[in-house]
């Protein structure tokens, strides 16, 4: 899939079970998904311990995969390998491992990847227009990498409103499985909706995770995630 010299066996095993995740799935890609549930399964690593104690499971990753993502034939082989994403991910880790003075990537590194990766590319008029208004702004992180941010000076008023904008253009499913969120987007509008959602301060969130097209939400319990997708969906129905 990739040379793997610059890995720990550890990292090599989650990048082992990324692959094995995606055909399982009967996926013919290897996408961030598919590497999160390889650090998740790779149990002796600091990403899985840091993951479990988020309350993430095998089966409730799969769960949610299986109804957003959907699943082809099992045990077909990702003959296309990584998909642009995974392999930021993966360019993220190495350059997390090289700002730590780490000479080996481990499982950790490709964690801060997942979280790390960013970068917003939208094509929609429209949403562009409110992700001006909301003021969510491109700001430069210590790594040198940018993400977007909400405008500390915006009223929560008018924030709510253009939030509602940005969600009801660019969101096409909401589903849950246990205590975490999946959010299915148009291409290249997670990581500004993530944003977005993030301005508002859920009840019960206890972090964010954003692709290029999905979210993942991980709340304080089952009780939380039920009542937010419910929240959610009625603003999915509302800008419509």
């Amino acid at each position: 899939m990739m040379n793997e010299n610059k890995f720990t066996p550890r990292a090599e095993e989650a990048l082992r079970l990324s692959q094995e995740s995606a055909e399982e799935l009967g996926h013919g890609y290897v996408g961030s998904e598919h590497l999160l549930l390889g650090l998740l399964r790779e149990e002796e690593g600091l990403a899985h311990r840091v993951l479990t104690e988020y309350g993430l499971t095998d089966e409730m990753i799969l769960s949610v995969l299986r109804r957003s993502v959907g699943a082809g034939l099992a045990g077909t082989a990702p003959s296309q390998g990584l998909t642009p994403r995974a392999k930021g991910v993966v360019e993220l880790a190495v350059s997390e491992a090289a700002r730590m003075g780490s000479p080996m990537i481990g499982t950790e590194h490709l964690l801060l990847g997942l979280l790390r990766e960013s970068g917003f590319s939208v094509t929609q008029a429209t949403v562009s227009r409110d992700i001006k208004e909301l003021r969510l702004v491109k700001t430069l992180t210590p790594d040198g990498k940018y993400h977007y941010a909400a405008h500390a000076d915006l009223p929560k008023s008018e924030m709510s409103n253009k939030f509602l904008l940005i969600f009801s253009e660019s969101v096409k499913e909401i589903d849950s499985a246990g205590n975490m969120l999946v959010i299915k987007c148009f291409t290249g509008m997670a990581n500004a909706v993530c944003a977005a959602l993030d301005t508002l301060h859920w009840s019960g969130v206890v972090g964010t995770l954003a692709g290029d097209d999905t979210i993942f939400m991980v709340m304080r319990d089952d009780h939380n995630a039920r009542e937010l997708v419910l929240q959610l969906r009625k603003m999915m129905s509302a800008g419509q």
